[in-house]
Order: structure tokens, then sequence, then C-alpha cells
């Protein structure tokens, strides 16, 4: 098929397959899928692409020509020679900047992200002929520094074929791959010089196409919208670094010598010289919004620049050292600040600040190895700072606009941030105190904004009224670091500034005006919880916080309230569990659970569960399961060896000589069955009583709260969990003997299966090697008593086959979690044996 009938096939396909749903089948548009997936995974033929996209009348054919060029050059790369690929640069290069303003963006966008993943594909090609450190030369030096006698020779003859004949044989593999190297050094890659010599042309179209490029470099390159270009992640971590360091670092100052030669032109009033202008600071905010490789170790965040957007620390490589400490790239941006504002004011202009606030924001984040030199750190801070004054407190007064204060705060936030109270100290008295002063004067006006978010110039300016609100937040929790860690005796206006911001503050929030009227959004916010905590979590923690009074009185409240339900509201389960829920989360805390373990009440709880009294009798199992771990939270989680002895005597001690008296009277029963004696009807009629409800609901009650002890320690330290096992390995022999006794009843088997689950989960993996092999014992019977009561066991029970299941799922989880054990070890090998 010739290259005209392929045009008109692709075509009459791109004209299906954009056609509306109603005049289209399914299938036809299948088909006309299909033709371009064929097309793009056809031969690669470069005539043939050329030929699509000079004659072919749809965008969207071009759009795929140009996607199944990018798909051909990433998969056969290898394969194509380096003229071919020139070829493709200059042609792409020449088309898009002779058919700029036709072009549809998508097209446009495609054809440049070709350019730049041939640029990506040829740096990690040299960067692995750079490492591969060309072979033969290597195996030269090596031989020739070989103790073996028979490599040395061997080296001597190579050598010699390096010096006689380098045109021949494997030398000229060598000789070829230098010229190789050299070649591309001497190109220097066509794409990155073709993107230079844009950005210096004094042609405004020849610029403005520059800036695209710029733009595709920069989305190819970042990792948020990289495409691949068959590059492995060390590849592209190696070329991102290459690039960061020689083309980002040159065209960024390109674009600052290009913006000071186009201040003088923003005074005019044209249009296009306020876009060219504004193309020019978006650009430069981008690559102070990059995220740089030094920074990979940090959570990556999508590249943006809008105001709205948390800002993230600018840590350049240290190759840019000479350019971000020279003083004059600071004194640069207030400059053009400070020649914009001395223009009449405009809402062109007025963004054209912003714009360059933002830049400001983000140099104040400067952050990474390139500060490590805590000298250059300084000067910078103090450099910026002095501008900073300078530019906006004029005679002691704030000269600003209102829309300017966000991005301004946004500044002082983040100088303090990154530089730190230390760095802060560090500057001169007199530029600290400015600084103060002009940091005071932004609250204060912040602060008369937040509340007065109906006035009419607010209105005007922003679209969103949370952007003041979270402004005054951010610049509160500035002044809160500041103030942690500064010398207040060192500042003497700091006490004026402060009772200042503090009479704002009750002025504008205690004192409502008549005019003022509450809107949508007033209601909106005040509805809004999560706002609320953040706003006022630092002074609940300071009133409520660790050694509090009003802590100790709330968490002694809390357990009145927890006591009163379980005696008023036993027979209400949803109050009742969210009553646990509450006794639990005070007894995890540490801080709460030694106050309640000093309470009496705690205690009275403690007898009535452990002791199954009235109306604990009424609560669920799982409720009680649930009381029970908070209380051994509480006593474990104390170090005091006092609550730990009362743990004992209270609640294990308890729990273990009840179980004991049912293990023993069974035991007692059996033995006298298995003698034949005049008693045995006598002992056979008792043993029965041990499968009635009543005390098959004590054995079910029992275990559950072994299974809360085991719950409840998992909380706490190893080694309180490692003396839960000590003291319960007794306990584990009594389990095992009910568990071959009520075999035949599925809830009991059930509930002791979950108890062993829950040691092997929660308790071996901090067990030593000799308690760990006591615990296999236990397990190991367990099994053989599972098996020796279940093989060939038949039932006429309904619900046998669900019973057996969910004990054969609980045993089978309880082995997965020995398991553990091979590969996750907390134990402690001095624990004491017993």
């Amino acid at each position: 098929m010739d290259m005209e009938n392929i045009r008109q096939v692709l075509e009459d396909a791109a004209q299906i397959f954009l056609s509306a749903a109603n005049t289209i089948t399914n299938e036809r548009r299948r088909e006309a899928e299909k033709v371009f997936l064929q097309f793009r995974r056809s031969q690669f033929s470069l005539d043939l692409y050329r030929y699509l996209i000079e004659h072919s009348s749809s965008s969207y054919v071009v759009y795929q020509t140009l996607t199944a060029l990018r798909e051909g050059i990433v998969k056969e790369w290898s394969s194509l020679d380096d003229a071919l690929k020139e070829q493709v640069v200059q042609y792409l290069l020449s088309y898009v900047y002779t058919h700029y303003s036709t072009l549809s963006a998508h097209v446009r966008e495609q054809a440049l992200q070709i350019l730049v993943v041939i640029n990506k594909r040829r740096k990690a090609q040299r960067a692995q002929m750079a490492k591969s450190g060309f072979t033969v030369s290597l195996a030269l030096i090596n031989l020739l520094q070989s103790t073996n006698k028979q490599e040395f020779e061997f080296g001597l003859t190579l050598l010699n074929a390096f010096i006689n004949e380098y045109s021949f044989s494997n030398v000229v593999i060598n000789k070829r791959r230098k010229a190789q190297r050299a070649q591309m050094a001497k190109s220097g890659f066509t794409v990155s010089l073709a993107l230079i010599n844009l950005l210096q042309s004094t042609n405004k179209q020849e610029f403005e196409f520059g800036l695209t490029l710029l733009n595709a470099f920069i989305n190819e390159y970042s990792f948020s919208n990289a495409n691949e270009a068959g590059l492995t992640v060390e590849q592209r971590h190696s070329v991102k670094r290459d690039f960061e360091e020689n083309e980002l670092k040159t065209v960024f100052e390109l674009l600052l010598n290009k913006l000071q030669s186009n201040l003088s032109s923003i005074s005019s009033s044209q249009s296009s010289d306020h876009h060219l202008f504004s193309s020019i600071l978006t650009a430069i905010e981008k690559i102070l919004l990059w995220n740089f490789s030094s920074s990979f170790s940090n959570t990556r965040r999508t590249m943006e620049s809008s105001s709205n957007v948390e800002t993230i620390d600018w840590r350049p490589p240290v190759s840019w050292k000479q350019l971000v400490f020279d003083q004059q790239l600071v004194e640069f941006f207030f400059h053009i600040y400070a020649t914009l504002k001395s223009m009449n004011e405009t809402k062109s202009l007025l963004q054209r600040r912003c714009q360059i606030l933002r830049c400001l924001s983000q140099l104040a984040c400067l952050n990474g190895s390139l500060v490590s030199d805590e000298q250059c750190r300084l000067r910078y801070l103090t450099t910026f700072s002095y501008y900073f004054v300078q530019t906006f407190l004029i005679n002691s007064t704030l000269t600003i606009n209102l829309i300017e204060c966000f991005d301004i705060s946004n500044i002082i936030a983040n100088l303090i941030t990154l530089f730190t109270v230390k760095g802060f100290c560090s500057m001169n008295n007199d530029l600290c105190n400015s600084f103060l002063q002009l940091m005071s004067q932004i609250t204060i006006l912040l602060c008369r904004t937040t509340i007065t978010s109906s006035n009419n110039q607010l209105d005007k300016i922003i679209e969103d009224p949370t952007i003041a609100k979270e402004t005054f937040d951010r610049l509160l929790q500035a002044w809160s670091r500041l103030l942690y860690g500064i010398d207040f005796g060192r500042f003497a206006n700091l006490r004026s500034l402060a009772i200042e911001i503090f009479d704002t503050y009750l002025q504008t929030h205690l004192h409502i005006n008549d005019n003022y009227e509450t809107n949508d959004f007033d209601l909106a916010d005040n509805d809004n919880d999560d706002d609320d905590r953040d706003l006022f979590s630092q002074t609940l923690s300071i009133l409520l916080g660790k050694g509090s009074e009003m802590l100790e009185f709330l968490t002694n409240y809390f357990l009145s309230k927890v006591v009163t339900n379980l005696q008023m509201w036993a027979s209400e389960s949803d109050v009742i569990k969210e009553t646990a829920d509450l006794f639990v989360t005070l007894s995890v805390k540490k801080d709460s659970s030694s106050i309640i373990i000093k309470n009496d009440l705690f205690w009275t709880l403690a007898n009535n569960v452990i002791t199954n009294q009235m109306p604990i009798q009424l609560i669920n199992e799982e409720y009680k399961r649930l009381l029970i771990k908070g209380i051994t939270c509480s006593c474990l989680n104390n170090s005091s060896d006092e609550y730990r002895l009362h743990f004992d005597r209270s609640i294990f001690q308890i729990l273990n000589q009840r179980l004991h008296s049912i293990v023993e009277s069974i035991h007692t029963l059996i033995e006298e069955i298995k003698l034949n004696n005049n008693n045995k009807i006598h002992c056979t009629n008792a043993l029965q009583t041990f499968y009635s409800e009543s005390v098959l609901s004590q054995i079910s009650t029992l275990i559950n709260s072994y299974c809360g002890l085991i719950e409840g320690g998992s909380r706490c330290s190893s080694e309180q969990i490692t003396y839960l096992f000590e003291h319960s390995q007794q306990t584990l022999q009594y389990i095992l003997d009910l568990f071959d006794f009520y075999h035949n009843y599925c809830d009991q088997v059930q509930i002791i299966l979950e108890l062993f689950s829950l040691y092997a989960e929660h308790v071996l993996v901090y067990l030593n090697p000799s308690h760990t092999n006591i615990f296999y014992t236990y397990i190991l019977r367990l099994l053989q008593i599972f098996t020796k009561c279940n093989y060939g066991k038949k039932t006429k029970e309904v619900n046998a086959d669900e019973d057996f299941n969910a004990h054969i799922y609980t045993l089978l989880n309880c082995l997965n979690h020995l398991l553990a054990k091979d590969f996750i070890d907390f134990s402690n090998e001095n624990s004491t044996n017993t």
C-alpha cells in the first residue's frame, strides 16, 4: 500500500473514531481504533511519517503519526543510526517552528516530546559509554597490572596492537567508541543547543517557541509527568541529574537575563508584552518549584505554580552554589518587584508582582546540601531579610497591597521554618527588630482581614475567603516557632508588638461590628470539625496535656462515667460497646492509665468484671473481653511493681483459681469413674453437670477473660508480655485439658482455638528459645487433641460444616503466626526460665 492510500485509510478511521456516539456503532469504532493500533505497531519508516505529517488534513492523524514516531524511536533506538536520529530532530524543530501558530496544542506537545525523548536517550547513551570506560582500554590496563605471567604477556601483545595496528581487529571498536564519544560531545545534543539558542534569541516568535520547548523539557524530565522513554529507573535518575546540572541551570540564567531585558517593556499597554513577561515568570517559577534529584528521598509532589499550593523545599545541586549564593540573585527579584510597584497600579501588574512574590517564597525555601555551609546559610538569610525589610517596610510603615499580604506571609513562614530560629537570631539586632516589626504589621492586617470577610475590597481580590484564614493561621504558627526558641531579653520591641497583636485579635474577634452579617461561608466553616481540630489542637494540648490538672479531672470523670454506664445500661448493647471502647482508650494511653489505676473505682470495676457480678453478667462476652483488655493494659502499662502485684492478686490469681477448680473437679470425677467403685453412677451424674448451659457459659466467660488478658498485654512492653506467658504456663495446660473434655462443643472449641491463636500472634515473637519450645509443645498437643477428636467424626448437626470450617480457619491462622517466629523475633535472651 502506497503512502497516499495509507493516509486515506487513517483519515477515514479518524473520522469514524471522532464521530459522535449516536452516529457510529461500537463495532465500527473498535475497527477504527484497531487501524491506528496496527499502524503504530508497523515497521519504523521516517519517510512515511513525514508524508503523513505534511499531507494529512486531520490533526488526529498527525497526532497518531507522531505517537508512532515516538514509540518507534524508543523501541528501535539501538538499531537506528545517529544520522537518522539527527534528521528526525532537525525535521521536527523546523516543522513545529514553521507551523507553530497553526498546530493544535496536543500535536505541538507530542512533537516536542519526541525531541526531549531523543535528548534523554542520547544523554543515557553517553552516560553508559562513559560508565563502561571503553572495555578494550580497561582490559589493556588490567592485563598489564596482572601478576599472572600469561595475562601480562597477553597485555603486552595487546599493547603492541594498540601501537602498530590501531585501525584493525578489536582495537577498531575501541577507536570507534572514542570517535563516537568525541562526535557526541562535539554535537552537544542538538535539542539542548536548540533550546538554549531559542531562549537567547531576540526574535519574539523564536523565544516563545523556546519557552514551549522548555515546558516540554520540564514535563519530560520531571518524574510526575515523565515518559519512560525506554529507560530504567536508574537511567532516568542519571539523565535527570545531568539535565539539572547543565541545561536547567543554563536556562535559569538565560531566563533571568531575559526578564531583566524585558522589564522596561512591561510599562507599555500592549498585552503581548505583559503576556511574554508573565510567561518568563511562569517558567522561572516552575524551575524554583522543580523537584531536584537531591530531594528524591522526600515525598514527591506534583509540580504546580499556584499560590494556593503549599510550597516545597528548593534543593538545587552543589553545582548551582555560585549562582544561588550570589547576592545579586535575591536582590534581582526584589528589584523586579520594586520596579513593578513603582509603575501605575493595574490588575496585570498586581498579578506580576504576586508571581514575583511566589518566586521569592520558593527562594526562602532553600534547603539541602547546598546550605550545609553555615556561613553561606547565614549570609543568604541575612541578604534575603535585608532586602525583604527594605522593600516592604518603608519609614516603619507597611507598604503592600492586601492580596500581596498572603504571599508575603508565606515568605516569612518559609524563612523561619527552613532557616530555624537559631539562624534568625544569628542576624544583627537592628535587622531582627525590623523583621519582627514587619512581621507584626502583616499579622495585624491579616487578623483584621479574616474577620471582615464581607469586605468588598477583599471580595474583589480573592475568590476563596478561606485563603485569608489559612494564611493567618500559618503566620501564627511561624510566630509560635519563633517565640519558642527566641531570646526575649535581646529584642526590646517584642513585648510591645505582642501586645499590639493581641489587642487587635481581641478587638476583631470578640467584638462584632453592627454592619457585619454572618454569611453562608461562616456557617459552613463553623461546622467543619477537621478545621476546628487543627485550629484548637495546640491550645487543648496545653490545657489538657500531660501533667495538667484538667487531664486528671477529665480522666477520672470518664472512668466514673464508664462505671455508671455499666451499672445503669448493662442491657443496652450499643451503649456498653461505646463504654467499653472508651475504657480501652483510657487504658491504652499511658498518661490516662497512670491516673485511673490510682482511682478506687478502677479496682472496684476490675473486681466486678473478674468475678462476673451483676449487672456485669448481662453484658455480652465480647464487651467483657474488652473490659478485661483495658484492665490488663492499665495494670501492666504502669512500671510500678505495686500495681503488678495487685494485678496478680486481684485478677490473675482469681482467674487461675477458678480455672483450676473446674479442671480439678473434672479430673477427680473422671478418675473415680475409672475406678468402678460404688459411686460410679453418682460421679457420672455429677460429671454431666459440667455440660450444663450454666457451666458452659462459665467456661466461655473464663476463656474470653484470658483472651482479653492477652489482647491487653499485647499493648504493653515485651517484658510484660513475657511475664504473662511465664505465669500462664499451667493455665495453658488446664485449658488443653478443657479442650479435650469439651471437644464436642463447638463454641468452647472455637474460643480455645482463638486463645492459642492470640498467643501465637501477640506473645510468641517475644519469647526466648526456651519459652518458645514450651509453647510449641502446647501447640503440638492442641493439634493432637484436635486430630484425635475429629478423625472420622460423624454428626447430624445442621451447622457442623460451618463450625468445623471456622475451627480449621482459626487453627491455620494460629499455625501461620507460628511461621512468623522464624523471621520476626523480639525476644530477650535473658528472660528467666520457669
